[in-house]
Parts: C-alpha cells; structure tokens; sequence
C-alpha cells in the first residue's frame, strides 16, 4: 500500500472517478457516494497514512480503517497533509464505506486471512 511510483510518491485523484496511487489507477466509478474530487484525495492520503503508522500484520483492515478514521476526525485533515504541518486545502472528509471500497479496489493490495491454521 505504498504510492511510490517512478518520480517517488504519487497520489492523484482524477476526480471522483480514479485515484492514482504511485503506479496504479484504482477505478471508483461505481461508488455513487463519492461527490468530490477532495473525497479522492483525502482516501488517497489516508491509505498512504495508514500504510506508514497502522499497518503491523496482526489487526484487522476494518480495525485499522476505523482507527485511522477516527484519529483524521480528531485531529482534522491536516493528520494527512504531505506538507508538514500545512493545510492541505483540497481534502474532504470521505466516509468508512468509500475509504474501505477504494481500498477492496486496490489491484496491487496483498491481504492474509486472519484465524487458525489447520
């Protein structure tokens, strides 16, 4: 879930359509709920956030959605601007439903199933 591409990290929304995500374009089209290109942006920068401080191999990704989705609500957008500190400016709050469907669409994620083995 790291957005590096070629020229290093890349997170480009193409309206409420797309999201480039370093070399991969993740299709939206069908997630209805999606109404601004700033929705994009922000579940592209959530998912590199949750990339770099909640993903250890041993929770849950619904868990670890939520949790990062509480901490943005908490501590507002800025949690996930690229600029230090600095308002992002063009970041809207998306919900769970979109974040976690931009994430099931993502061709490139590698996800274990939890539970016993045997």
């Amino acid at each position: 879930m790291t957005p590096t591409g070629a020229g290093g990290v890349k997170i480009q929304p193409r309206g409420t359509r797309a999201l480039v995500f370093g070399d991969t374009t993740v299709l939206l089209d069908d997630m209805e709920q999606l109404v601004d290109e700033g929705q994009t942006r922000a579940i592209g920068e959530l998912i590199h956030y949750i990339a770099q401080n909640h993903v250890d191999g041993e929770r849950c990704l619904a868990g670890i959605l939520k949790e990062a989705l509480d901490e943005v609500t908490k501590e507002g957008l800025i949690l996930l601007s690229p600029y230090q500190g600095q308002p992002e400016g063009t970041c809207a709050m998306p919900r769970i439903f979109e974040l976690a469907g931009a994430v099931n669409r993502m061709r490139t994620l590698r996800v274990r199933q939890g539970g016993k083995k045997g």
